[in-house]
């Protein structure tokens, strides 16, 4: 329409709106000189596509980049960019050492306003340059921040399944790598009681969106009931072998389970459970018993237990 010239504007646009194309350009111009400039500006920078097209897709790109442009810099667009750009970099220093309260803090908040942003942080991406959030880790990262930063570690696997969800395999890959983690085989502790009180913190997710979408992560990838049952099988496969079973991993292991058995959502119940079940309930039942004893907890999951079968 553009080359009919401005002489027949009026023309044009009359057999413009005469067929089904030239009514779509119409509407398509119209809507794109209503958009104020920096809203245009703002798509540009973070790449939502076409910012100046008037489908229902493209609005809500336009949306997303708001959202995470109000979420991410406070309504400050360079902000915004400035946190993104930043998000790798503290990532990378979370996982490389015990960062102070402060910086750890920081962190946090930015992970948490990216998983109130939901999916519109992904969808506000440049088209093309990857996930910001999958850029910022892989498997090894993310099981070194719940060693050294369990609560940045929490926050992190929470904007994970709030921004990207359970359809993005490479984020379900990531909370995979938590269950890869045997209670009673890996060699390193502190990586154990890491990725037991990310779970911990992921049960008690920061808001009811947050926990919604855990849940969902969670029972997509398997992993905190593959890491419950894969602990039950160690312990089972060792229970004549009496010095083969740390008491104090034990002990820990016990009370874990019970709190995720005790979580607010019901749903989180249901997926530690499906842990119990999948290392064999009466196994679990004996397992208990013997060690009821010494170990409160043991007793508490065996009568947990005894209370489902019911």
């Amino acid at each position: 329409a553009g080359d009919a010239g401005a002489g027949a504007g009026d023309a044009t646009t009359r057999d413009a709106v005469g067929d089904g194309a030239g009514a779509t350009r119409a509407a398509v111009r119209s809507v794109g000189a209503m958009i104020p400039r920096d809203v245009l500006e703002r798509c540009a920078t973070f790449g939502a596509r076409g910012a100046a097209s008037g489908d229902a897709s493209d609005a809500r790109a336009r949306r997303a980049v708001r959202r995470v442009v109000r979420a991410l810099g406070q309504g400050s667009d360079a902000k915004a960019r400035a946190v993104v750009a930043a998000m790798a970099d503290a990532a990378n220093e979370c996982a490389a050492k015990t960062v102070l309260p402060r910086r750890a803090d920081e962190v946090i908040e930015t992970l948490r306003a990216v998983a109130r942003c939901g999916d519109d942080f992904s969808r506000a991406m440049v088209p093309g340059s990857g996930c910001a959030l999958l850029d910022a880790m892989d498997g090894g990262k993310a099981l070194m921040t719940a060693r050294r930063n369990a609560d940045v570690a929490t926050a992190y696997f929470e904007a994970l399944a709030s921004a990207l969800g359970v359809e993005n395999e490479r984020a379900m890959g990531l909370f995979r790598a938590l269950a890869t983690v045997n209670v009673f085989e890996h060699d390193d502790r502190p990586t154990v009681f890491g990725v037991m009180d990310v779970f911990q913190g992921l049960a008690c997710s920061a808001s009811a969106q947050s926990a919604v979408a855990v849940a969902a992560a969670l029972e997509k990838s398997g992993a905190l009931g593959d890491f419950i049952a894969r602990a039950f099988v160690t312990m089972a496969a060792r229970e004549d072998d009496a010095d083969a079973i740390d008491v104090a991993m034990s002990r820990r292991f016990f009370a874990f389970v019970i709190f995720v058995l005790r979580a607010r959502s019901e749903r989180f119940q249901a997926l530690a459970f499906a842990g119990v079940e999948n290392a064999a309930t009466p196994v679990v039942a004996r397992l208990c018993l013997s060690r009821a004893g010494s170990e409160p907890n043991a007793a508490a999951l065996y009568q947990e237990i005894k209370r489902r079968e019911r």
